[in-house]
């Protein structure tokens, strides 16, 4: 390799570093600016719900909304992971999808694919005999 393309790495290198950088730090302002609107939007929710509730469903409103608030550095570090697709949920019903499959398409032995393939084309094909009976019909 000569070293004319080195600037040339450095600069692709920097521009790649810098543009990451950005973006974490816009998707982290996202973050707490949606942390804020969701106090916002709970105190205002209780400050209604004062005016128009008797005094014990209050107290039990703002209790619950203590017991949201009480939640470990772990729990909320989690919780911002799920949001934003890092992390997977139990029982979500999502499955990851790797970049070989999304650039060459589905694996054929894939566990669940065939199945699942087979159930779309079963539940298409009733709605087809479903609208030809109503239409003869």
């Amino acid at each position: 390799m000569t070293t004319r393309y080195i600037p040339h790495i450095i600069y692709t290198v920097a521009i790649t570093s810098i543009s990451t950088h950005m973006l974490w730090h816009r998707k982290e302002s996202d973050d707490q600016r949606r942390h804020v609107d969701a106090h916002v939007a709970l105190l205002e929710r209780l400050r209604s719900a004062s005016s128009r509730l008797p005094e014990a469903e209050v107290r039990e409103e703002l209790e619950r909304i203590r017991r949201t608030f009480r939640r470990s550095a772990e729990e909320l570090e989690r919780d911002r992971a799920v949001a934003r697709g890092l992390v997977r949920v139990e029982g979500e019903g999502r499955e990851s999808i790797g970049w070989k499959e999304a650039l060459l398409g589905g694996a054929a032995g894939a566990v669940g694919g065939g199945e699942r393939r087979e159930a779309y084309e079963r539940a298409d094909l009733e709605k087809v005999r479903k609208e030809i009976e109503e239409s003869t019909s």
